[in-house]
């Protein structure tokens, strides 16, 4: 079970804390390919991601996006054209394949999309809800 927000901010501030992090590791920190193994950072963003609902639907992105057309783009400028809802699952997409491509997340990261389509996210925070939470919208 993945932790609820109670707010707005509290979601904010774990989002600028886990790009901090994020900001200062090398490719291997983020991921050790020897042993398959991400720094402790990838925890948070599971949260954060988890963390809100997205209001859109995500069979009508997966029926567009199979596979791994479905994950980040392979570069940032890609997401200038993405509606933040298709960013959000994107992000959800990398993390989730995890469990059948070892470094599926790690590919976002070094090719630089990763902090961009968070922060992305975090700008349109009131495209999204947070589940559980007395807050409506965001």
């Amino acid at each position: 079970m993945y932790k609820a927000f109670s707010n707005q901010g509290e979601w904010l501030a774990l989002l600028a804390s886990t790009i901090g992090t994020l900001r200062t590791l090398t490719p291997p920190e983020f991921y050790d390919e020897a042993n398959d193994r991400y720094h402790a950072v990838m925890d948070d963003m599971f949260e954060l991601v988890h963390g809100l609902e997205n209001p859109a639907d995500f069979g009508k992105f997966l029926d567009v996006n199979a596979g791994r057309e479905s994950w980040l783009p392979e570069n940032a400028e890609a997401l200038t054209s993405m509606d933040v809802t298709e960013i959000h699952y994107r992000v959800a997409s990398n993390l989730t394949d995890e469990r059948w491509v070892d470094g599926a997340l790690s590919e976002a990261f070094e090719n630089g999309t990763l902090v961009p389509a968070l922060e992305r996210i975090a700008a349109n925070i009131g495209e999204f809800k947070l589940p559980g939470s007395s807050q409506q919208t965001l």
